[in-house]
């Protein structure tokens, strides 16, 4: 029973770290494609510092439903291809593993990103769309003013 424990830590650790990094990646092209339609509210802005920062928690719910589920799908190919690669796939099977036993941990992490995603679609997306709603009007009066 302690080689299952074994097996699901290592699965785990290598996708997870990998998807860190994939999700890193992919949302920061993705926020560097968003970025020049929001120049006007950058430049007329009269603190930047802070409107860009209000621009990244704006821009970053909509972008992370769609970047962590694919990243998690890249980083689990990536892993299960490395390990039957390297043999290692092979040498849990002939231990008694079966393959619905490797694919655990995989389904585990993407039902756990299920619903991360759709935390982020359905409540933080618009928390965010609302509040830059506001910051916007804010910093639209303060211009005014």
């Amino acid at each position: 029973m302690a080689i299952l424990h074994k097996l699901d830590r290592l699965i785990a650790s290598e996708i997870i770290s990998l998807t860190f990094v994939i999700a890193a990646s992919l949302s920061s092209i993705m926020m560097m494609a968003k970025i020049p339609r929001y120049a006007q509210l950058l430049f007329s802005a009269p603190d930047t510092g802070t409107t860009f920062l209000m621009l990244l928690l704006y821009i970053f719910p909509a972008i992370i439903k769609f970047t962590v589920p694919i990243s998690l799908l890249i980083a689990s190919a990536l892993v299960t291809i490395r390990m039957a690669a390297d043999r290692e796939l092979e040498a849990w099977m002939a231990s008694g593993v079966s393959v619905l036993r490797l694919a655990l941990m995989p389904s585990l992490l993407g039902f756990l990103v299920m619903l991360i995603s759709i935390f982020s679609a359905l409540l933080f997306e618009p928390y965010s769309n609302k509040q830059f709603e506001k910051f916007q009007w804010v910093q639209s009066r303060s211009l005014v003013e």
